[in-house]
């Protein structure tokens, strides 16, 4: 795993499948600026021991999260400060997070 703590994408709207595939990624992204960015959708796709802390994300703006964290077997993210409202799709974004509750 490569070190991504330190990465600046306070300009990046596009993240979708930026580590889709990533089976053993598990870098810490909790401190990244994710504040305009509106499409996440794949982001962590596959990404099977991934269990970061996303917390302090602000997804205001994020419109498409589908399939975020889809097949993120090891994903038990706090999630619940995360202000969703502006989504429109969310399909299967935890699907088969079998460790997310």
């Amino acid at each position: 795993n490569g070190d991504v703590s330190s990465w600046n994408l306070p300009n990046a709207t596009n993240l979708s499948g930026i580590f889709r595939g990533c089976e053993c990624f598990d870098s810490n992204v909790s401190s990244w600026n994710v504040a305009i960015a509106t499409d996440l959708s794949g982001m962590f796709w596959g990404c099977e021991s991934f269990h970061g802390d996303v917390s302090s994300w602000n997804l205001a703006n994020g419109t498409d999260l589908s399939e975020m964290f889809k097949y993120c077997y090891s994903f038990n993210g706090n999630v619940s400060c995360w202000d969703v409202s502006s989504a429109t799709c969310l399909t299967d974004m935890f699907y088969e997070c079998g460790s997310f509750n």
